[in-house]
């Protein structure tokens, strides 16, 4: 089910557009909106399609599973989705009343389509890797955010923002890195199966790498410390 992509391709795409229409405040609004708004529609369908027919998924790259870059629908996944782009749309008309010209000027809206991508793209990754560069992305988008009007308080309470994530983000590596060393592969599907036949040693640097994403789950979702 190659249309697996669009939460990742139509945010994108739509960060492109808005970037070029900078200055056309109201367009910029309307494009936001509509945007958002035909991906959740679209992605109720695929909760509905996923709850009928089961799990999707879509490799991409040019390998196969568990090599190639995997995308997968569950019906959590599904949800979260949905979940996830209704409120970004939510916000966005939110916004349409309170963000200010100024501040559209510094590329909010598309900063905001980034963000949104990132989230998507954490929820339908079927690679642990994959998942951190999802995280980097939705980073990258909060930060220009955050940033935008660069006001004293604003960059001060993001320079505590990028060094806190910038440490999650080198113990996600670290993870990363730990869990290939020993079970051989990041594919999620293919590490339940792996995982579970492991023993002794390397079933303990596995815990102790789970237990690594744990913290760095905490510091991404401003739970720990």
């Amino acid at each position: 089910m190659n249309s697996l992509i669009l939460p990742l391709l139509v945010p994108f795409l739509t960060a492109l557009v808005l970037a070029l229409l900078n200055g056309r405040y109201v367009l910029e609004r309307i494009v936001a909106v509509a945007s958002s708004l035909a991906l959740t529609i679209w992605l109720v369908w695929l909760l509905l399609y996923v709850d009928t027919h089961g799990i999707q998924a879509v490799v991409i790259g040019g390998w196969m599973a568990p090599w190639g870059i995997a995308f997968v629908a569950d019906r959590l996944a599904c949800i979260m989705l949905v979940s996830s782009a209704t409120l970004g749309t939510i916000v966005q008309v939110y916004t349409c009343w309170t963000v200010t010209e100024t501040q559209q000027k510094y590329f909010f809206y598309p900063l905001m389509q980034i963000t949104l991508l990132g989230v998507n793209w954490a929820f339908i990754t079927g690679d642990l890797f994959n998942l951190f560069v999802a995280y980097e992305v939705m980073l990258l988008g909060s930060y220009g955010m955050m940033m935008v009007g660069a006001s004293r308080p604003q960059v001060r309470q993001t320079l505590k923002y990028v060094a806190i994530n910038s440490i999650g983000s080198t113990l996600f590596v670290v993870a990363c890195g730990l869990i290939y060393a020993t079970v051989g592969t990041l594919n999620m599907a293919d590490l339940a199966v792996r995982t579970a036949a492991l023993t002794g040693e390397r079933s303990g640097m596995v815990t102790a790498a789970s237990m690594l994403l744990l913290v760095v789950f905490g510091l991404k979702a401003a739970t720990f410390p």
